[in-house]
């Protein structure tokens, strides 16, 4: 089984949940560009750099925009970044009412933007996965707490323990 943001079949499967790949990947990263310019938008109008109507129509723009992954990979080259073409692509589907695309803007904050956002959501996905397995120790390390099991110590035998106290200590790592 392979996945739409896999690294290897692998370590996919070995790995377990692999929800964060999708919230991190490379069209993660270029939607968070959208949300980005989306945002700069509302947030141009509401301080008055440019009217209502612009930011009405630079949002509908925005929403309407289709990404092609690979038309922006092409087109990023030339700039080192994609959020050039893609401002560039914005404006270029606004026309005569592209006054509300990347106002007062670099691409570099667009990017900086993206990132952030891409590292939050993922960061609060691995979050949730991190205590969901520690939910699972803490119930492994109750409910074993008095199964008795050989201790080991570098492979080999050491003092009996309890396989309780085991999952306890996967759990405080």
């Amino acid at each position: 089984m392979t996945y739409a943001h896999t690294r290897s079949a692998y370590s996919d499967l070995a790995g377990g949940d692999t929800s964060v790949h999708a919230l991190i990947s490379d069209e993660a990263f270029l939607e968070g560009i959208l949300e980005f310019e989306r945002a700069l938008s509302v947030a141009a109008a509401k301080v008055g750099a440019i009217g209502e109507a612009d930011c009405q129509a630079a949002v509908a723009c925005i929403d309407g925009y289709r990404l092609d992954m690979a038309a922006i990979a092409g087109a990023s080259a030339a700039g080192a970044n994609p959020a050039i073409p893609i401002a560039k692509q914005l404006k270029a589907q606004a026309g005569d009412r592209a006054a509300g695309i990347h106002v007062g803007a670099t691409s570099q904050d667009a990017i900086d933007t993206s990132l952030s956002l891409c590292l939050k959501r993922g960061g609060e996905r691995l979050l949730e996965l991190t205590g969901q397995a520690a939910d699972l120790l803490r119930a492994l390390a109750r409910e074993h707490r008095d199964t008795p099991m050989m201790g080991r110590t570098l492979r080999q035998l050491a003092t009996p323990t309890t396989f309780g106290a085991v999952a306890a200590g996967w759990l405080a790592g």
